[in-house]
């Protein structure tokens, strides 16, 4: 589905910029963004999927849902921004193309951990809450788990799946996103008013939230599995990526709130960490997680737009291993967690261990699984320009153990440079978003010990 709206330009050259203009789906430029790595995302990929594991594995972690909320923010802002660039590019967005290249990302790795886990929980003596695990197998390949929790599933549970309800909060956005972008920019023009609905769909995600039952019981799966009461995670990420497209002034004003709010944004993510309630229902809290949704994105957009602190500690090399199989540890972590716990283990005392498991599993997936997949994802044409999926055509694979994919991220005008190593980056595409988060699960399950995802 290739949805027109004016002619393709030519393909882009590698030194082009971010145009200045707030640009209109009438008209395609050359004078696009270009794509680049930056390795910080990756550390904070890292990041978020170890503060979910730490959750998991019983370190004293309650807030480990918070990481999941990363997870949101990054991804929403990796495609608005891929999508956006896209448009900008050519005058169009193919919707076919991009859910095809979503689809060789993703699917692979879920399906071959759904499939040994299942096989696993009907073959092998002693497979924790085996029975659960076969019954929520078709809601984690189906996307649904989150629903399936929200409405009945909550107290059954999904077994070994229960860390699958993220991973369908957003593939769930991944469908009604692109064709919500689209629609906008068809009608209303360029990137202002995409921004404008997004945070439009953020306000009406804290009024879902806050409209959701009173009763603790029903209150807080529906609360906390909803795409729709998770929208605003996802949807304030987007806005960032939007803001960031509209032209120089705007991209000044994000830098400068983003430097001013980026401080007391770190302490409510490290205070929602270390404190996060367990199954709050209250008022006070359906509020809060929009002020981490805005933490969220703040750190994101200050990852994003470069800064030394960032660019040295996130774009270290041991944390972009970890997040450049962020997915796939995402993927094994819990049911390895649950399983280690299962033999007797004290998975927070041994945590190295649970941990180093889950890391051999996750470099298992991303090397046998999933890198087979996104060289075959990357042939796939993006747009009308056969750009390899979020990276420049001229851009060389990466070699070695810590990145293996392009991130790709738009660059700004270098008049925009601070003079940091990882200054006037800004955005990516989807091959940044292609380290799928992590997520995670609720405190209250037996089987899921510390925290939310």
């Amino acid at each position: 589905m290739l949805v027109h709206a004016g002619p393709a330009s030519p393909r882009d050259h590698r030194g082009a910029h971010l145009a200045s203009k707030d640009m209109t789906p009438a008209t395609p430029t050359t004078d696009a963004p270009r794509l680049v790595h930056v390795p910080a995302l990756d550390g904070l990929r890292a990041v978020a999927v170890l503060v979910v594991f730490a959750s998991h594995a019983d370190l004293g972690v309650p807030g480990g849902s918070t990481g999941v909320y990363l997870f949101f923010s990054l991804s929403g802002f990796l495609i608005t921004s891929l999508l956006l660039q896209e448009h900008a590019r050519h005058g169009r967005i193919d919707l076919v193309a991009f859910w095809v290249r979503r689809a060789l990302r993703l699917l692979p790795a879920v399906l071959v951990m759904v499939g040994v886990v299942t096989l696993a929980a009907v073959t092998v003596t002693g497979i924790p809450r085996a029975a659960e695990t076969v019954d929520g197998a078709p809601a984690a390949l189906f996307y649904y788990a989150n629903w399936a929790r929200a409405f009945g599933q909550d107290e059954v549970g999904l077994g070994l799946f229960e860390h699958t309800w993220s991973l369908a909060v957003e593939e769930q956005f991944y469908v009604v996103w692109p064709l919500v972008l689209v629609a906008v920019l068809a009608r209303f023009g360029g990137p202002r008013a995409v921004l404008g609905v997004a945070l439009t769909g953020a306000a009406l995600a804290v009024a879902a939230r806050l409209l959701v039952t009173d009763e603790p019981d029903a209150a807080y799966p529906r609360l906390y599995n909803g795409t729709d009461t998770q929208a605003d995670h996802l949807l304030l990420g987007a806005a960032l990526a939007a803001a960031l497209m509209i032209d120089g002034r705007w991209r000044t004003a994000v830098r400068r709130v983003i430097g001013v709010a980026l401080a007391p944004a770190v302490l409510v993510l490290v205070a929602a960490v270390l404190a996060t309630p367990d199954r709050a229902t209250s008022d006070t809290y359906r509020v809060g997680l929009t002020i981490v949704a805005v933490s969220c994105a703040v750190v994101v957009g200050a990852v994003y737009l470069g800064g030394r602190p960032f660019g040295r500690i996130l774009g270290s090399r041991p944390l972009v291993w970890i997040g450049v199989r962020s997915y796939a540890l995402y993927l094994w972590h819990y049911p390895i967690v649950m399983v280690l716990r299962e033999t007797g283990l004290d998975t927070g005392r041994w945590w190295a261990v649970v941990l180093a498991v889950s890391l051999a599993a996750a470099d298992l997936s991303y090397r046998v699984v999933e890198q087979p997949f996104l060289r075959l994802k990357d042939r796939w044409p993006s747009g009308s320009a056969h750009l390899r999926d979020g990276a420049h055509p001229e851009a060389p694979e990466h070699e070695g153990d810590d990145v293996a994919q392009v991130n790709a991220v738009l660059v700004l005008d270098q008049r925009e440079h601070d003079g940091s190593a990882d200054g006037g980056l800004t955005g990516d595409g989807e091959d940044e978003q292609d380290r799928e988060h992590p997520h995670q699960e609720q405190p209250n399950r037996p089987h899921a010990h510390g925290g939310q995802r």
